[in-house]
């Protein structure tokens, strides 16, 4: 079983998992993407049998259940500044002044670049699943994004909207897969339901409001001028029929750092590490193993 780490930072309580803690090695953090929870990569999903040999620590999104906001949290909060700010101090209560692999999906991309660009000193290497540098969604997300900016009554429409996601295991379980271009793959992944029948149990605890703001927000966040500052490899990883982050995002991303690497999985959408887990596999264990 992982150990449990709550961390207080700036009055938001972040939650980190940590596995293999005595592990040798540099140390992984993994960051997940929007709406979901550190359970997501408890799962296994998206993971290698090499981690069984390193320490590696799931870390939450801010306002991300079991992650809390502080009272008086607003929109105007979530800018890349203060998400970067957050997660690098975390980071440093996790594992200290040594610099760690920094892996995110989709809004952990996002934010492990952000890490990256704004404390140089914190990452040996950036992977960016499905991530972007600029926040507006495509797909079943851009919808949500665009309720979120409508005022009070928008904002009712896109916790209503969230909530009915998750009214039974089977409805979660479906409308996750929206998130794949490729749902005959990604429904036939065997850990998949057990997966998702977790990840349930924290998106009904999800702040909405808080969540709402990330929706509110996004599509305004723009981290492009950013990129060229992060020294250190960067893999960005994409599916080429990624419909909710667009592939042209990690070709900006891999076009803009100074030492970038651009992987596209054919036929793949924003779920590429179940729509074609070998393909996936074969591009990401040798970044586990090099840094």
């Amino acid at each position: 079983m992982p150990a449990t780490h709550t961390l207080t930072v700036e009055g938001h309580r972040l939650v980190a998992l940590e596995y293999n803690e005595t592990a040798p090695g540099t140390p992984i953090i993994f960051i997940h993407g929007i709406a979901s929870t550190v359970a997501f990569w408890e799962g296994g999903v998206g993971l290698s049998p090499i981690l069984n040999q390193r320490r590696w620590y799931s870390l939450s999104l801010p306002g991300h259940f079991p992650a809390q906001v502080p009272a008086g949290f607003q929109p105007a909060d979530v800018t890349p500044e203060r998400i970067a700010s957050l997660l690098t101090q975390a980071t440093r209560q996790l594992i200290g002044d040594q610099p760690a692999l920094l892996v995110g999906h989709s809004t952990g991309g996002f934010a492990v670049l952000a890490m990256a660009a704004q404390a140089p000193d914190l990452a040996t290497a950036v992977v960016s699943i499905s991530g972007f540098a600029q926040g507006r969604w495509g797909g079943v997300l851009r919808p949500l994004q665009m309720l979120a900016r409508q005022g009070a009554i928008g904002q009712a429409l896109f916790r209503f909207n969230m909530q009915m996601t998750t009214l039974s295991p089977a409805i979660y379980h479906q409308v996750t897969g929206f998130y794949a271009t490729d749902r005959r793959a990604y429904f036939a992944y065997p850990e998949l339901r057990p997966t998702t029948d977790k990840l349930l149990e924290y998106a009904r605890q999800l702040d909405l409001k808080a969540l709402g703001a990330y929706f509110q927000r996004m599509p305004d966040i723009d981290v492009a001028d950013w990129l060229p500052r992060i020294r250190v490899p960067v893999l960005a990883l994409t599916g080429d029929s990624d419909h909710i982050v667009p592939p042209e995002q990690a070709r900006l991303i891999a076009g803009r750092v100074q030492n970038g690497t651009l992987r596209e999985i054919k036929g793949a959408g924003h779920m590429s590490f179940i729509e074609r887990p070998a393909e996936y596999s074969a591009i990401i264990n040798p970044w586990y193993e090099q840094y």
